[in-house]
């Protein structure tokens, strides 16, 4: 009691807090929003397995058509093909590895396809595949000539008969290289056609959850029903590459390869086999017919594998970002405590990510939510009290960066910088220095003291002689120096007895020139020059959604914004649309203005051969351009009547109008 007493008294305690006799129970920790990326990554985790089994699959069929085994053991995968098809599936995660890697959602423009292989294979992105291709041929090869039996005649060895010495085969070094030589390609092709894209469709969904429900259920699933109707362009694929490599392969073999293989493979072979004869050159191929068989069939299966396991990657990735059972967004429907407790909040940590595939495919999910999900769209307007801003106001700012972000690269573009910038133009800054120029005549005061008989005129050195001489004529080089005219008039002198004025005329510098020119657009013009050519339509995409493509953030950007604001009459309770319509409409204006201008102003690359005004309309462009005309549409149909009031110029409506169709046309359509 005393001790309580001196404690309650002390002047020390007098403003603290008195202890309370209830006990306190401590609060619950408050649950961390989950973001992005806890949702995209275990969602294509998921996927990447349904394509790696589907994949496991076909490797069990060639596994089967490799050996047949008897038909006890085809359907036991406990069995030598079961393993042979645990084996060649190692291959195809090479592939997945590559795609992984290598995973983008836009695609990746260039000036023209050599320039783009020939930079791809440079950066690590083009080794990396490079090395992944011919490690999964390396591995195949092994596995299928270890799966074949003693009459193929791929041993590494030919005893021969009786008595004699056992020679190296060649045949099944040959068949390596053939292997070798389709990853070189395969590698190519994959880097040219852009494989490592996820082609996320930049036009949104218009069905309902309900109405994809009352289909029909397939028994067959859908992902296999769209790698069924990709069989036929794989199969062309397949043979474009197969037909050509083993032709391609027989003069690479034996003027590049057979040198380098021989040695390392008779190294080994002398190894596993002592009594492997000394041979000095190689003993060439045999069994041709049976060879050429298994070259074109091990070929088609191996590049058959190839093709079906990016396909599959593609099919399964590349599925819209939707729950499990596809009647939900990724992030969920609502805020529950399984899915996550802030759905929208993880929504906008997608939208804001730095990394391509999270924002494209959050951006993705955003056009799902806004047309199709009618709850989770209204708890964007009803969620005023966010941290810094509501959730309005962050995705709809959001949106408009994306829209805006056209304009920027457009600027950067037409900008001249002062490493492009002209000598007119690049003269003022020259002229601009920090020390002044002394333009007036050299002092007496500035030159050095001399020392010694000043009276004596100085003898003249040999030497330095020569050396002032030689850095006049350095430093004044052209008119300046004295020995350019004589050399010249001797030159026209000579020229013009020995040859005509036709013949001078020939061979001078313009003409020579012109002359090299048009070989080079005559070459151009070629098959053989298609790859070389750098036409309107990359630059214009490079340049307006820039690389890799931003065409369908940017799309799926324009359609939630304008979905949002038609739908804001009816759910916006808060009115916080018509505070951002006026920079929505600028917004949609500027852009489409500044597109139209750079596409009719841009000139076209000399290299492209083929070049008609019809070409400015590029189809990218085009549908980036309907895409914005139907979201400036639908955000003037709804406040075009209350323009005054959201702060929108009668001018600015007027050009908003003309852009989208005209006013007579917009009238009608309300």
């Amino acid at each position: 009691m005393a001790t309580t007493q001196t404690a309650t008294l002390n002047p020390r305690n007098l403003l603290a807090p008195k202890p309370s006799t209830t006990p306190t129970t401590p609060s619950p920790p408050s649950k961390r929003v989950r973001p992005y990326k806890d949702f995209l990554t275990p969602a294509l985790h998921r996927r990447f397995s349904y394509a790696a089994a589907l994949i496991f699959a076909v490797c069990y069929i060639e596994s089967i058509l490799m050996h047949p085994p008897s038909l006890l053991w085809i359907w036991n995968p406990i069995s030598t093909t079961g393993i042979r098809a645990l084996l060649l599936f190692l291959p195809c995660l090479a592939v997945f590895i590559v795609r992984v890697a290598n995973l983008h959602c836009g695609e990746l423009i260039s000036a023209s396809p050599a320039h783009g292989v020939v930079a791809h294979m440079l950066q690590w992105r083009g080794l990396h595949t490079l090395g992944w291709y011919l490690y999964s041929a390396f591995f195949f090869g092994e596995v299928y000539i270890w799966s074949r039996n003693k009459s193929a005649h791929l041993g590494w060895v030919d005893e021969g008969r009786e008595g004699e010495w056992a020679l190296l085969n060649e045949n099944p070094i040959f068949l390596r290289a053939l292997y070798y030589c389709l990853a070189v390609a395969q590698t190519i092709i994959h880097l040219s056609k852009d494989y490592d894209r996820l082609p996320i469709p930049s036009e949104p969904k218009t069905s309902t959850p309900t109405t994809s429900q009352q289909q029909p259920a397939s028994p067959i699933p859908r992902s296999v029903t769209e790698l069924q109707k990709k069989i036929p362009e794989i199969l062309v694929r397949t043979s474009r590459l197969v037909l050509p490599g083993v032709p391609f392969t027989i003069p690479v073999y034996f003027f590049l390869l057979r040198s380098f293989l021989w040695p390392w493979f008779y190294a080994i072979g002398h190894t596993l086999f002592p009594r492997l004869a000394a041979q000095a050159r190689p003993t060439g191929l045999s069994h041709m017919s049976g060879l050429v068989w298994q070259c074109c069939s091990s070929s088609a299966m191996l590049v058959l594998l190839w093709e079906l396991s990016s396909a599959a990657f593609t099919i399964y990735v590349a599925r819209p970002p939707l729950g499990k059972s596809e009647n939900e967004p990724l992030t969920g429907l609502v805020a529950t405590s399984e899915k996550s407790k802030d759905p929208n909040e993880s929504l906008i940590s997608g939208l804001k990510s730095k990394k391509e595939a999270p924002k494209a495919f959050a951006f993705w999910e955003l056009g799902y939510i806004c047309s199709q999900f009618d709850v989770r769209r209204k708890t964007i307007y009803a969620e005023v009290d966010r941290v810094g801003s509501s959730t309005w106001t962050q995705i709809s700012t959001l949106c408009i960066d994306e829209i805006s972000a056209v304009q920027g690269r457009i600027k950067a573009v037409q900008t001249p910088t002062p490493a492009t910038a002209s000598p007119a133009q690049a003269q003022p800054l020259l002229a601009t220095s920090d020390q002044p120029h002394n333009l007036s005549l050299p002092r007496i005061a500035d030159r050095n003291v001399q020392s010694g008989d000043v009276w004596t005129k100085p003898h003249p050195d040999f030497v330095h002689s020569v050396g002032n001489i030689a850095k006049s004529v350095g430093q004044n080089t052209g008119s300046g120096s004295p020995l350019v005219p004589r050399a010249r008039q001797a030159i026209e002198w000579s020229t013009d007895r020995a040859l005509s004025k036709d013949t001078q005329a020939l061979i001078s510098f313009g003409a020579l020139r012109q002359y090299a020119d048009g070989w080079f657009i005559k070459a151009l013009s070629t098959p053989v020059g298609e790859p070389f050519r750098s036409t309107f339509a990359n630059y214009v995409n490079g340049v307006i959604f820039g690389t890799p493509s931003k065409k369908a953030t940017i799309v799926h950007a324009s359609h939630a914004l304008s979905t949002l604001c038609a739908r804001s009459l009816k759910e916006d309770d808060y009115g916080q649309v018509s505070k951002s319509v006026a920079l929505i409409v600028r917004t949609y204006v500027e852009t489409l203005k500044a597109i139209e201008s750079f596409v009719q102003s841009t000139k076209p690359n000399r290299t492209d051969v083929y070049f008609t005004e019809q070409d400015r309309k590029v189809e990218e462009v085009e549908e980036l351009v309907t895409a914005l005309k139907k979201g400036l549409e639908e955000v003037v149909l709804v406040f075009g009547e209350y323009a005054s009031s959201v702060g929108v110029t009668k001018k600015e409506l007027r050009e908003a109008k003309d852009l989208v169709g005209g006013g007579q046309q917009m009238a009608m359509a309300r």
